[in-house]
């Protein structure tokens, strides 16, 4: 059974970081300040760049109102201003956007006590 922190590590973080890197290399920010910014090695970076066939990164990039809040987040992780809440708030917004119905994540039938 997968929790919703699960999806969100092993699935929706890795997007987050490639827009987030995609976006801080835009603005012209080097690979090793990136890298320091992400936690991650420069070669990651790299990978990230070309990383533009993932289908969630593409399902990121064509919603506008996602790309903002990316836009956003990348400014402020570039401005040192971002935190781990930051980025947990964006995992919500794309699980809840692309990984749930209703609501709720997909694991949770799997996860939560059923009533009755």
């Amino acid at each position: 059974m997968k929790l919703a922190c699960e999806l969100g590590s092993q699935v929706v973080v890795p997007a987050i970081r490639t827009v987030v890197a995609q976006e801080m290399l835009s603005m012209g920010v080097p690979y090793s300040r990136i890298a320091e910014i992400l936690g991650i090695s420069t070669t990651t970076i790299s990978k990230y760049r070309a990383r533009n066939n993932d289908r969630l990164v593409e399902m990121i990039r064509k919603d506008p109102d996602l790309m903002e809040d990316m836009r956003t987040l990348s400014r402020m992780a570039r401005d040192g201003s971002a935190s781990y809440h930051h980025v947990c708030e964006m995992c919500h917004l794309i699980r809840k956007r692309f990984f749930m119905s209703s609501g709720k994540c997909p694991m949770d039938d799997e996860v939560l006590p059923r009533d009755g």
